[in-house]
This record gives structure tokens, C-alpha cells and sequence, in this order.
């Protein structure tokens, strides 16, 4: 009976280091970190601070400010975009040179626009057609009298474009749309015509 006591102990003794030593091999990683995790560790910090410094410090070219010239245009610009008003288009002709086109281009280039003909004529040929066109008017010099017989052109040739489409449509609707476009127009060329007739004093 003795020895059965005796033995028990030891028994015991024997497992519970066993029992303490696997969990020391457990604990044990997370109790001494790799070289990799200690690296990262260091190095974020660092990371962090030089990220702080360049934002409160942003580079300074002192040599390009000193050196750049001043642009009354670039600052209006900058003071335009940060409250919000549309930035105006920078031209590159003058007042002067704009009046111009805007008599002597705009029509030829919104015939071109609706006639939709580029392949065969082209912004310089309707400025052509006009010109031909007021020569053999008379060559009149009174500006509003310029105005209306372009203006004459510019129906006629829209007539006729738009009597093209009403042949070229396929449903019903969309002829009747045309031809009524095309009446209108017609009018509007006679009483165009009969107003510049008036304007002329005949």
C-alpha cells in the first residue's frame, strides 16, 4: 500500500512540466515578435513623422518664383476658378479681326453647318456663292441690304435642302413635316424679297 502511494506523486510530477512546457511553446511566439514584425514596428513610426514634416513643410523653389514672370492673366484665371465664374476663351485675333469674321465667316460656316454638303462644297465655297451673289445684285455698299439678300440665299438654299428630305423620307409624317418646312421657308423667302424690293424704294 505504501509503494502504490508513492508512486502516484511522481506520476503527477512527471505530467505537469510536460503540461508546462507546451505551453511555453505555445506563448512563446507571441511573446518574442519575429525580425520582420520588429522592423515594421520601427519603421512605421518613422514613416509616419517624415510624412508629417513634408506636409507642414512643402518644397520651395525659390529660384523659379524669383525668376518667373508676373502674368496678370494666370492670377485673374486663378481667381476665377476659385469662385466658381466660367473661365473666358483666350482669342488670339483681335477686335478687330473678330468684327471681320464675324461678317464675313459666319454665314458661309452655318450654311455649311445645315446643308451638311462638305464633301462637296466647303466654308470658301458658299463665301464665294455669296460674293458672286451680291456682285450680281448690283454690289450694294448699304450693310442692311447685304444682310437681306444673303439672307435670301441662305432660305433658298435651306428650301431646297429641305425638299430634298421630304423626297428622301419614308414615312408619311415625316413628309408632311418637310414639305410644310419647305412651304415656310418659300414664304418667308417672297416676303423677304418683297421687303427688300420696298427697302430698295422700287
Amino acid at each position: 500500500m505504501a509503494k502504490r502511494a508513492s508512486s502516484r506523486p511522481t506520476a503527477r510530477g512527471a505530467a505537469r512540466p510536460a503540461a508546462d512546457r507546451r505551453a511555453a511553446t505555445v506563448a512563446r511566439p507571441q511573446a518574442n515578435p519575429s525580425r520582420a514584425q520588429r522592423t515594421e514596428a520601427a519603421e512605421e513610426p518613422q514613416a509616419t513623422r517624415q510624412q508629417e514634416r513634408a506636409t507642414a513643410n512643402p518644397p520651395h523653389d525659390s529660384g523659379s518664383a524669383a525668376t518667373a514672370p508676373h502674368d496678370p492673366s494666370s492670377q485673374r484665371r486663378t481667381a476665377e476658378s476659385r469662385s466658381g465664374a466660367p473661365e473666358e476663351p483666350v482669342c488670339p485675333f483681335s477686335v478687330e479681326q473678330q468684327a471681320e469674321g464675324a461678317k464675313r465667316l459666319v454665314l458661309p460656316a452655318a450654311l455649311a453647318s445645315a446643308l451638311r454638303l462638305n464633301r462637296f462644297i466647303q466654308n470658301k465655297g458658299y463665301r464665294r456663292f455669296l460674293d458672286n451673289l451680291l456682285k450680281e445684285a448690283g454690289s450694294p455698299t448699304d450693310p442692311l441690304e447685304v444682310m437681306m439678300i444673303e439672307l435670301l440665299a441662305l432660305c433658298y438654299l435651306r428650301a431646297a435642302e429641305v425638299h430634298g428630305r421630304a423626297g428622301q423620307a419614308t414615312e408619311l409624317e415625316a413628309v408632311a413635316q418637310y414639305n410644310g418646312a419647305a412651304v415656310r421657308l418659300t414664304a418667308e423667302f417672297r416676303k423677304t424679297l418683297l421687303a427688300l424690293k420696298v427697302y430698295r424704294g422700287h
